[in-house]
């Protein structure tokens, strides 16, 4: 799975930037938000909870038809969790908080459809997929007022790969908002001994057309 999304990601870039496809272009911009992240698989429960992190980047559209759009993004995407627990040992009770920060610089590939809807709104629903590139990635456990901070980067695989979906609107010709759903289609740990744990993510973005 992981050769064949990096073959169509491959060839769809090679295809964009063809010198057809290039005269094409209708829209580049820049945008950023906020993300509500949280690991999803093994082990996650009600104490495992979203957190928040923001995306910024640039973004490029190519007119594909009346209606279609590709639509190739450049994003530094901050993902993770956070966990929020007690240990019971005896008669005492301990709070503990974990909260896991990873950073990716993010390349969604995303097919676009205009909705025609008769008014100055312009809404859109979208499709596609991503490869993250790892920036960083480190875990804080606080028990009670201690707090320990520890790089885990050779933990966390190098790249992670996955898919989005998501809708939004185009307000005017300079602005755009939209909401998407991304979640990545492999493990992030690098051995066979970590748990089973995927990024997941609910991603709001504003963007801003510089053409």
């Amino acid at each position: 799975m992981k050769r064949i999304v990096h073959v169509l990601l491959a060839i769809t870039l090679i295809h964009v930037f063809s010198n057809p496809l290039i005269a094409q272009i209708s829209e580049i911009g820049i945008k950023g938000g906020f993300n509500l992240a949280k690991l999803a698989g093994d082990y996650v429960g009600d104490e495992t909870k979203h957190k928040t992190g923001f995306a910024a980047g640039g973004y490029v559209l190519f007119s594909l038809g009346q209606y279609t759009m590709l639509q190739i993004e450049l994003l530094y995407s901050q993902k993770g969790t956070r966990v929020s627990d007690e240990i019971r040992l005896d008669q005492y009770i301990l709070n503990y908080k974990v909260n896991v920060s990873l950073s990716y610089i993010e390349i969604p590939v995303l097919l676009r459809y205009n909705i025609d809807f008769p008014s100055n709104l312009k809404p859109f629903i979208f499709g596609g997929a991503y490869l993250a590139l790892k920036q960083g990635a480190e875990t804080e456990l606080t028990i009670e007022d201690e707090t320990e901070t520890e790089d885990i980067g050779d933990e966390i695989k190098d790249t992670d790969y996955g898919i989005i979906v998501g809708a939004g609107a185009k307000l005017n010709e300079r602005i755009t908002l939209d909401a998407r759903y991304t979640v990545g289609l492999i493990p992030i740990g690098k051995t066979e001994d970590d748990l089973d744990l995927n990024n997941s993510v609910i991603e709001f973005t504003a963007g801003f057309a510089l053409n």
